[in-house]
């Protein structure tokens, strides 16, 4: 049996996909509790083993337990706010800007300075799925989204081997098998596997 082929889409066969879109629901996930949460960050960060060089390397060896639940309780509420939005760009009800890049890649952005920022936008990269002898089944996309690496001289990792410097780096985002998510749009709602949005302005 012959498996289906991806190829570049564009958004303009999709439909019109507009300036600006409003996010109506998808399925958020529960957050872990923070005696669970806690938990994993010890253990993370060795901070229970009796060899203390991992954790009092990256908390120093004095105030190691303080400074290292600083950073949880931080590390926690950042993580259950992200929980609560799309892939970590916004919540139910927010509205985020769409700004064509090229004919088969969008960006959603709730705040668009010109470029893709770092953890802050989306890049949305269009799918035509095609069976092996060309008909057209559905349109997907790969949700991406992009980050700085740094390693600092003389840490940890720059000691196991890791070059000293800073790297950009991409994540993928998504439910399904490859990170493939279908997308619809019809009557002004445009879907992207289990999120939905309304389109609040058209592109004349």
């Amino acid at each position: 049996m012959f498996e289906n082929r991806f190829i570049e889409g564009d958004w303009k066969n999709l439909g019109n996909i507009g300036s600006k879109w409003k996010l109506i629901n998808f399925s958020e996930r529960n957050p872990p509790t923070w005696e669970s949460y806690w938990k994993d960050e010890r253990e993370y960060w060795d901070a229970d083993r009796e060899d203390k060089s991992r954790v009092e390397h990256y908390f120093g060896k004095e105030n190691t337990e303080e400074n290292l639940l600083k950073k949880c309780r931080k590390g926690y509420k950042n993580f259950t706010d992200h929980l609560k939005k799309w892939n970590g760009l916004c919540k139910v009800g927010e509205i985020v800007d769409i700004i064509r890049l090229e004919s088969n890649i969008i960006a959603l952005s709730k705040n668009w300075s010109g470029e893709v920022k770092d953890h802050d936008d989306l890049v949305i990269r269009l799918l035509n799925e095609k069976t092996f002898y060309g008909k057209h089944v559905q349109f997907r996309c790969k949700i991406l989204s992009y980050g700085t690496i740094v390693v600092p001289k003389g840490s940890l990792p720059n000691q196991m081997g890791e070059p000293a410097g800073s790297s950009r780096t991409t994540h993928s985002h998504g439910n399904t098998k490859y990170h493939r998510e279908p997308v619809h749009l019809e009557n002004h709602i445009i879907k992207i596997n289990d999120a939905s949005f309304s389109i609040l302005s058209t592109i004349k």
